[in-house]
């Protein structure tokens, strides 16, 4: 089996583009589609074949149970692999498929069918500090919240998988994820996921200001035929803000839109974008990473003057 990385953030700019073909038919029927994960890389695997899910699970990838249903008619959703890296990629766009394959990517054919009803949305995010695992597909937005939580990057809707977020296609169990101070007063209000039996689903405990999270700051829980609670313990610290200035300037150095300032926490990592302006054009890269921070910032993107 052949596993890959996605090298490069270019894809997501692809997804609203179209050129899908005809209108594909609805689906009458649906199979089974299973996630899998791969503890030493952090990559995600999604296939509907018990043999490919049996052999990944016998080499060390992770069971996570039940991803979704999909139709056996709709839009194609095309798998792809990369030789050069180690990620699969999946998606519903066909320029973005072939963009892909322009590039050397290898293309595995169709993965699944997206539901022409578009029932239930399936979400995509991506991670721009990641060299292996870099997108995570999923229809729970309790997830997909999670990831942006931690400075994944919101791609949308990937695709659509059938029925709706309580279709009780298999039984279900609830996960209450809870953040409390080392009194045990709560710090933030509790998260609540309902997911089918045997699903393993990892939560990762979120950034509060003025707190730091005590021991691991992920925890990976299997549902079960009983409710369960899991609880994320933070400590009290010292936070010392910082500034961040972000300036706006042309090509000769002339401020075209107004500084934005932010207080950001000394000793954390963020990603600073670029805004659209109008009637100008970004020069250089649309993001900056701003690492361990220790002082104030500043950073600036310049833009050309669009004739």
């Amino acid at each position: 089996m052949k596993k890959v990385k996605i090298v490069g953030s270019s894809l997501f700019i692809l997804m609203g583009l179209a050129g899908f073909g005809l209108k594909a038919e609805a689906a009458t029927n649906t199979k089974e589609m299973y996630r899998l994960y791969n503890p030493n890389s952090g990559e995600h695997f999604y296939t509907a074949d018990t043999n490919e899910k049996a052999s990944l699970i016998s080499v060390g990838w992770e069971d996570e149970g039940l991803g979704w249903l999909a139709p056996d008619k709709g839009d194609e959703v095309y798998r792809l692999y990369n030789p050069n890296a180690g990620d699969h990629h999946y998606t519903l766009n066909e320029a973005e498929k072939n963009l892909l394959i322009a590039n050397g990517w290898e293309d595995e054919g169709l993965g699944w069918y997206s539901s022409v009803e578009k029932e239930l949305p399936l979400y995509r995010a991506y991670n721009p500090n990641a060299k292996t695992g870099t997108h995570n597909y999923t229809t729970k937005e309790i997830e997909q919240n999670n990831l942006v939580s931690v400075g994944w990057e919101d791609e949308g809707i990937a695709w659509y998988a059938c029925g709706d977020s309580d279709t009780p296609y298999v039984a279900k169990s609830t996960v209450t994820v809870g953040y409390y101070d080392e009194t045990g007063n709560s710090i933030k209000a509790a998260l609540v996921d309902k997911q089918a039996v045997d699903t393993v689903s990892k939560y990762t405990a979120p950034k509060i200001a003025g707190y730091r999270v005590k021991g691991a700051d992920f925890q990976n829980v299997t549902f079960t035929k009983r409710d369960q609670t899991i609880r994320f313990v933070y400590e009290k610290i010292d936070v010392k803000l910082l500034q961040v200035r972000i300036n706006y300037k042309d090509i000769y150095n002339k401020t075209i839109k107004n500084t934005d300032v932010f207080k950001v926490e000394e000793n954390n990592s963020y990603v600073v974008k670029a805004v659209n302006i109008e009637g100008y054009r970004l020069q250089g890269e649309e993001q900056r990473i701003l690492s361990n921070i220790k002082s104030d910032q500043s950073v600036t993107f310049v833009y050309e003057k669009i004739e």
